[in-house]
């Protein structure tokens, strides 16, 4: 995905969506540093519980339809478009997500020169460590590290 991709997924989250997204995941990183390190697959967004229909309403606008995965969950969900750009939707609950409050863990980042919402360094590090590490989250991990 480009950051173009992002900028329109994130205009149409915000408004007419309502939907106030927190990059995570390769994206997250690219927005706490504030440019672009990688080519990236997906975009890993968190959104508040309430937010969760918003936000796959939201998307289907600009058609984007649930992806079937086994490891699916009312929380942690995908979506994509005929185009292949995948989004991929974490739910947090009581603002809660993988044990880290994004209330208190939220930093300013950008996209492309657009202001956005990201998860903090030690909260990008502390997701990064729930799930096997792939060489660009490695990669990722790194660059946060510096």
């Amino acid at each position: 995905m480009e950051a173009e991709d992002i900028i329109e997924i994130l205009a149409v989250l915000r408004n007419p969506g309502g939907v106030r997204p927190i990059f995570m995941g390769g994206w997250g990183v690219d927005a706490l540093l504030t440019r672009q390190t990688r080519r990236h697959d997906d975009l890993d967004l968190i959104v508040l519980g309430y937010d969760g229909k918003r936000a796959t309403d939201a998307l289907a606008w600009i058609g984007f339809k649930p992806v079937h995965r086994p490891d699916a969950s009312p929380t942690n969900f995908a979506v994509c478009d005929d185009i292949g750009r995948m989004v991929d939707l974490h739910v947090a609950e009581d603002g809660m997500y993988g044990g880290v409050s994004v209330w208190a863990e939220q930093r300013r980042g950008n996209v492309a020169g657009v202001p956005v919402i990201c998860l903090s360094r030690s909260a990008q590090i502390t997701l990064h460590k729930v799930y096997p590490m792939r060489l660009k989250d490695e990669l990722d991990m790194d660059l946060l590290n510096k």
